[in-house]
């Protein structure tokens, strides 16, 4: 194969700013090597427009050069492997493409260095199919591909992500599209920023619409300009809605969700992770971080304004006919002539806080979903549909009653409803229900046996049915400033957490689900200090003792006699004052003062001779001002802590060391229960002598007691 002449780059009308970027890009594609003969395959992806396919032709013509045989390989999706091979075969034997042989293609790409670009490959089958299907190649050979799908890729290859252009380069494009010079004509700088600004650095947006309006009157471009805003380019509609295309059904639903609804919303919100991950790898959606530092989904302007001509060609002058509906004035009308309802799946009215009534419904038989949080003037509500599963009501504050039926109803918010005193829903679905802060709520009654999520925190209740011990998936009971609690009936053997703080007339618990992993009871001023924590170092050592978080309630001493114990915010432990072959794990307990907000975590670390061995951090907890001393209770696991027979076997000094982690000094005490797992269950470690209370110095001696609760 001869070697080729060389290109040296073109600077053509349009590559603007292209030279700094191949300056920035030229290190990768030498990565690996100070000779520049490791083979690297050099990914270029983004979104359709961004500029892909100009990068790669610049960097083309600028290294091809330094290889021996070179092909730029367009538009590749389009074609077929065999068309494709027989191209490339031309090229670098110098043959006709009729003579083709598949076997000398092999040896050619595997014996010299050359440069391939495959431009717009939009699959890893397709990748696999025109090249990877050769490697290795010849050393120091170079494959750049250019793709809107950043999955096609190995794992080993360079990925270079394209970004919009800065201000003045597209400023700079624009104008030497629209006026073949660099700067706007005079007149002409205001109307050519609302282009740059409708753009958003797509290189391909700003060549089209500056052609578009080449050589065009002033008051042409006025009208052309404005008309882009609800009448988009379809030349650029065109291009972009390629990534749409690939998409699945699901990953296209999800996509027309965000560009007509969710743009903005936090990532969390959205359950569709697959679907997600796919539209980030399209570069259809990205990832930033808001005002409160969470992940955001956001969308690129003209994407956006695709997927909404992708909705408004469903229907052009039928808009109730349409998937989705998101302007103002097109709900409007839809709602109140009842026009379609029967395809009416989500409504969403967030916000809307002149709206005093809700249109009959009756026809929307598939409804599933309806959110009216912040529909602060609606009084009323009345909804009968089969297939609701979702309804949002957060914050509706003049709403006194609500009828609700649903055979498929999971999810039920009503936090924040003052007024509301009558309330009829009939749902066996429910998996979530949360009635927060509805402070005339004083009874309720649950019949799911779906429901895993039962938030009645802020509400009047004064008892719990009995029947709630019978729900077999309930995970979570948020009973937190619930002042009329008096006691609470048996609980699900499912229950996970319990959520009681401010309960402050509440007196008394009952015995805790074995499943049970966290207890807080912050405030609960009437509980009686003994009862709970016998009832509570029983539950820690039973048969799930290492999935437990913490436990905490008011009281201010231990009554068990704990041999190691301290007020300072560490406490060291010689392993010979413990049963190390059987020792499993700590039960620490931390006496909390009063008056004070905290935030407070806890490790514990093992060490040899001043060397670690092993660390471990809890979760930090926190809680508002309490207005007595407390005790919490946490369990430190032992077991993953694979080196403990090393401990157990080794003669040399061993130390055991808790360091509590505060901003500033919450606790007035703390001390360390160890753990033995025995034949007959798990059994603490306590000291003959002495209780554990504050003001109590640290014991010095290890007198051993082993106690079974």
């Amino acid at each position: 194969m001869e070697k080729l002449p060389p290109r040296y780059p073109n600077h053509r009308k349009g590559l603007v700013g292209i030279e700094k970027i191949c300056e920035e890009i030229e290190p990768l594609l030498k990565t690996g090597s100070n000779d520049s003969n490791e083979v690297i395959t050099f990914g270029i992806w983004g979104m359709g427009g961004i500029g892909k396919t100009t990068l790669a032709n610049a960097l083309y013509e600028k290294l091809s050069s330094e290889f021996e045989g070179r092909r730029f390989l367009a538009n590749v999706t389009k074609k077929s492997e065999e068309v494709i091979h027989k191209d490339l075969y031309s090229k670098l034997s110098g043959k006709k493409s009729s003579s083709y042989d598949p076997l000398e293609l092999r040896l050619l790409l595997q014996t010299e260095k050359v440069l391939i670009v495959l431009d717009d490959v939009t699959t890893p089958m397709k990748l696999e199919e025109l090249i990877y299907q050769f490697y290795p190649l010849g050393s120091g050979s170079k494959v750049i591909v250019t793709t809107r799908n950043k999955q096609i890729f190995r794992s080993d290859a360079i990925k270079y992500h394209v970004q919009g252009l800065k201000f003045h380069h597209s400023l700079e494009i624009f104008c030497l599209t629209a006026f073949e010079e660099k700067q706007p004509k005079d007149g002409y700088e205001d109307i050519s920023q609302k282009v740059i600004s409708y753009c958003k650095g797509v290189p391909l947006a700003l060549t089209v619409v500056g052609a578009s309006l080449r050589s065009k009157s002033k008051e042409v471009w006025e009208c052309q300009v404005n008309k882009l805003r609800s009448i988009p380019n379809m030349e650029i509609q065109k291009v972009l809605k390629l990534s749409y295309d690939d998409l699945d059904d699901s990953q296209q639903s999800i996509f027309l969700d965000i560009a007509c609804f969710l743009k903005g919303e936090p990532r969390d919100n959205i359950f569709q992770i697959s679907e997600i991950e796919v539209l980030l790898d399209k570069s259809l959606i990205t990832i930033l971080k808001d005002y409160k530092d969470r992940e955001v989904i956001e969308m690129h302007d003209l994407i956006q304004e695709m997927g909404h001509e992708i909705v408004r060609q469903e229907s052009i002058k039928y808009p109730e006919k349409r998937s989705r509906l998101w302007k103002d004035e097109e709900v409007v009308d839809v709602l109140k002539t009842n026009k379609n309802l029967s395809n009416l799946k989500k409504l969403d009215l967030e916000g809307s806080i002149q709206l005093t009534d809700i249109p009959d419904l009756s026809k929307a038989t598939k409804l599933q979903n309806v959110n009216l949080s912040w529909c602060r003037k609606i009084e009323s509500l009345n909804i009968h549909s089969e297939y609701l599963s979702e309804l949002n009501l957060v914050r509706c504050l003049s709403l006194t009653e609500i009828s609700v039926t649903s055979n498929k109803l999971t999810r039920l918010n009503l936090f924040v409803m003052s007024k509301l005193r009558s309330l009829n829903v009939n749902s066996r679905s429910f998996r979530e229900l949360k009635f927060s802060y509805c402070p005339f709520i004083k009874k309720i009654s649950v019949v799911s046996e779906e429901i895993t999520a039962l938030d009645l925190s802020g509400t009047a209740i004064t008892s719990l049915p009995s029947s709630i011990s019978c729900l077999p998936k309930l995970t979570n009971l948020d009973l937190y400033g619930c002042r009329n609690l008096v006691s609470l009936p048996e609980l699900p053997q499912s229950l996970i957490l319990l959520q009681l703080d401010n309960c402050k007339n509440l007196v008394s618990l009952p015995e805790l689900p074995s499943s049970l992993d966290l207890l807080s009871a912050f405030n609960c001023i009437s509980l009686e200090t003994e009862m709970c924590q016998r009832l509570v170092l029983h539950h820690i050592l039973g048969p799930n003792l290492h999935g437990r978080d913490y436990f905490a309630f008011p009281g201010d001493h231990v009554i068990d006699k704990c041999e190691f114990h301290t007020t300072k915010p560490s406490l060291s432990i010689p392993a010979a004052c413990l049963n190390i072959s059987h020792l499993c794990g700590f039960i620490y307990c931390i006496i909390l003062s009063q008056g004070h907000k905290f935030f407070l975590g806890m490790s514990v670390s093992i060490y040899q001779d001043d060397a670690q061995l092993w660390h471990t951090q809890g979760p930090p907890v926190g809680c508002e001002i309490l207005i007595s001393d407390h005790v919490m209770f946490r369990y430190h696991d032992l077991s993953k802590f694979d080196r403990i027979s090393e401990v157990h076997n080794h003669s040399r000094y061993v130390q055991i060391k808790f360091q509590l982690h505060e901003k500033q000094k919450y606790q007035k005490g703390f001390g360390v229960f160890p753990v033995y797992a025995t034949t007959s269950g798990f059994k603490l470690q306590i000291s003959e002598s002495q209780s554990f209370q504050p003001e109590l110095p640290s014991a010095s001696k290890c007198g051993r007691t082993y106690q079974k609760l």
